[in-house]
């Protein structure tokens, strides 16, 4: 058993951390441009640490890395040679773990990884708008997950993910490649029944209850009102446990890369304790959540895993 796998068999409700390029903003950085956060791990790693950090003082299971936007083939096309990008991609695990070491916390660290889309860099992963053949996702996804795993990443994390045909292809690669790492896979959804690119929830979790790489399956990036029915659609079709990390509020803008906030805010806790119902077992928040939010999600979710 991995340690994904030993943690949920651990713990009932597992707590992720929160935002990390819309955190940046809030600190004053600016994160425009086609790496987003990635930047940073060349620039100023120190605020990558600072955030880590802030996310395991709220009391983290897991923590993310910064490795949204940081694809070995984006890398790359940045004028990076490739050696350069792969060290980098390690460098999002180092700095997590060290962090955690800091912390002295027993928190997992998840190598994030942004979709096709992300690397598109114009809000491809709301839409899912794009094709691939099998041979060219393995391509994209390929190097960065073996770098992430040479920096011993304890699970891997494909999030907003848009399209069917790239949750197969991943599916795939994992299980002729990297057969016996732990995974999750979160989509971002458009409503309540699809994932972007207009695939049933259903028959998408249907697929993936199937895939022995995949240990959790849920939503991310997507505004909390659609979760209720999506989460209900997943647990018809799936026995796998179920992951759920809304935006804070606001909607993205890919033509400014920008979000255009509203005045409403997602209430993580109260979230939680209606989605829990349905079998949510792993929470955390997405875009425009903080270290605040995900420190009174905690003090829910202990106040549950007492009850057990």
């Amino acid at each position: 058993m991995g340690k994904f796998r030993d943690l949920l068999e651990k713990k009932r409700f597992v707590l992720l951390d929160g935002a990390l390029g819309t955190q940046l903003e809030r600190s004053g950085f600016d994160i425009s441009g086609e790496l987003w956060s990635a930047r940073f791990i060349l620039e100023n790693p120190q605020a990558l640490s600072q955030i880590h950090a802030d996310y395991l003082k709220a009391g983290c299971d897991i923590i993310t890395t910064s490795g949204y936007q940081a694809s070995f083939k984006a890398l790359c096309e940045y004028g990076l040679s490739a050696n350069l990008a792969l060290n980098m991609i390690k460098k999002t695990v180092f700095i997590a773990k060290d962090e955690v070491k800091k912390a002295k916390s027993s928190a997992l660290v998840a190598a994030s990884f942004g979709p096709y889309g992300a690397y598109l860099a114009d809000g491809s992963e709301f839409s899912g708008s794009y094709n691939l053949s099998q041979d060219e996702y393995f391509e994209f996804y390929k190097p960065t997950i073996k770098a992430v795993l040479e920096a011993k990443a304890d699970v891997l994390c494909f999030e907003t993910i848009p399209n069917f045909d790239e949750i197969r292809a991943l599916c795939a690669l994992l299980k002729s490649e990297f057969n016996g790492c732990e995974a999750w896979i979160s989509c971002s959804a458009k409503n309540e029944s699809q994932i972007c690119d207009g695939s049933l929830i259903g028959e998408v979790a249907s697929f993936l209850n199937e895939q022995e790489n995949i240990v959790a399956f849920g939503i991310n990036c997507t505004k909390a009102k659609f979760f209720n029915a999506l989460l209900k659609a997943i647990s018809f079709v799936s026995n796998k446990p179920l992951i759920a990390y809304p935006n804070g509020g606001g909607a993205y803008d890919g033509a400014t890369q920008s979000w255009i906030c509203d005045k409403t805010h997602t209430d993580l806790d109260e979230s939680f304790l209606a989605w829990a119902k349905l079998g949510v077992r792993i929470m955390g928040g997405c875009c425009n959540t903080t270290p605040e939010d995900i420190a009174r999600l905690k003090v829910v979710m202990d106040r549950k895993n007492n009850q057990i």
